[in-house]
């Protein structure tokens, strides 16, 4: 939260107002999520995948009457190449290390995708530092794998029992690099789309620009809010 980069400050600053202010469901409309009604929303909500202990830490997630919005907030390290793997927790050991039956069962196209197209490869575990294997991602600038993660947690945690979408909203500069970024955006979505999952990205500046336009016309006003974004994150 402390770090100038830091991503998780920029989903905080951008969604506890509207928490607080009870405009998340006015905030879902902005994006095409239609006909919800929000119960609740929670920062830093952790999910359990299905592969062994581990948990997928979702920036924000909102409870609606009739789905789950997990969010994935990114500020600038999707610019940065150095993603890390789908681990070793989430592969067969068997079969040159497939992605586990039991995630393939439900994500037919995803998991061929992986097994045909990702790097098998080596990294180390910072606390135990030791040696597991994974597959690398062929995306430069989309940190697919984290994605993957939290998909699989908004299927699999129990405490998620209704319909879920996955939202990413990132924040965009003008670079040669956004173009990739978007084209890896649409090659991800058009896979899960065969697989019937609801997966919408959005960009903060796209989204603020809706948002403010609507926030305007409200009598109520919502200056300092609009004024703090716009200055700090240059909106």
């Amino acid at each position: 939260m402390k770090a100038l980069i830091s991503s998780s400050a920029l989903c905080v600053n951008f969604f506890l107002y509207l928490k607080q202010k009870g405009l998340l469901t006015s905030f879902l409309g902005l994006i095409g999520i239609h006909n919800v009604s929000v119960l609740k929303g929670e920062f830093e909500k952790k999910l359990k995948t299905g592969a062994s202990s581990a948990k997928a830490n979702l920036d924000f997630f909102i409870d609606c009457s009739n789905c789950v919005i997990g969010i994935e907030s990114k500020f600038t390290e999707h610019y940065d190449k150095n993603h890390g793997p789908l681990k070793q927790s989430y592969l067969e050991k068997k079969n040159n290390w497939q992605l586990k039956e039991k995630f393939s069962n439900t994500f037919s196209n995803l998991a061929k995708w992986i097994n045909c197209n990702w790097t098998l490869g080596e990294y180390s575990d910072k606390k135990t530092g030791k040696t597991y294997k994974g597959r690398f991602s062929p995306f430069k600038y989309l940190d697919v794998a984290q994605l993957i993660k939290h998909l699989f947690a908004l299927d699999n945690d129990v405490d998620v029992k209704k319909p879920y979408i996955l939202l990413y909203i990132h924040y965009d500069i003008l670079c040669n690099e956004i173009n990739e970024h978007e084209d890896e955006i649409r090659k991800f979505r058009s896979i899960l789309k065969k697989d019937k999952v609801y997966f919408i990205s959005v960009s903060y500046q796209s989204i603020f620009d809706k948002l403010s336009k609507y926030l305007k016309k409200d009598v109520k006003g919502h200056e300092d809010y609009l004024t703090y974004m716009k200055s700090r994150y240059l909106l």
